[in-house]
């Protein structure tokens, strides 16, 4: 499992603009707010996604969908979320670090097994 501390740098480190700019094409609206068509609205003559490059957030203002930069490629791409931040680390050629994996040792110990006792 990723750490907590990997995720919170490698969100970070991503632009939340960026990141939808691959898909959607967006227009500055002013200071840190930018505007495009949603792929979740379900008839988007108007631009109803809203993107916030300083809080590094979407909403679309049709669907009610929000959410920050790995909502939006769970939501997009069809991934979960650990998915999200391993092609996100991928795309970006962030480190993620792993939670150390400990194998739990089977040792058999004389009397432990509940049906040993069952004479």
């Amino acid at each position: 499992m990723i750490t907590r501390t990997s995720i919170k740098q490698l969100k970070a480190q991503v632009d939340i603009v960026d990141t939808i700019r691959k898909s959607v094409t967006l227009e500055r609206a002013g200071s840190g707010c930018y505007f495009g068509r949603s792929p979740f609205a379900k008839n988007d003559d108007d631009r109803s996604l809203v993107v916030s490059s300083t809080y590094q957030i979407y909403q679309c203002l049709d669907s009610g969908k929000e959410g920050d930069v790995f909502n939006w490629l769970e939501e997009t791409e069809g991934i979960g979320f650990w998915q999200a931040a391993r092609n996100l680390a991928k795309e970006t050629g962030f480190p993620l670090q792993y939670f150390p994996l400990h194998k739990r040792a089977k040792t058999k110990r004389p009397g432990n097994n509940p049906l040993s006792r069952a004479h």
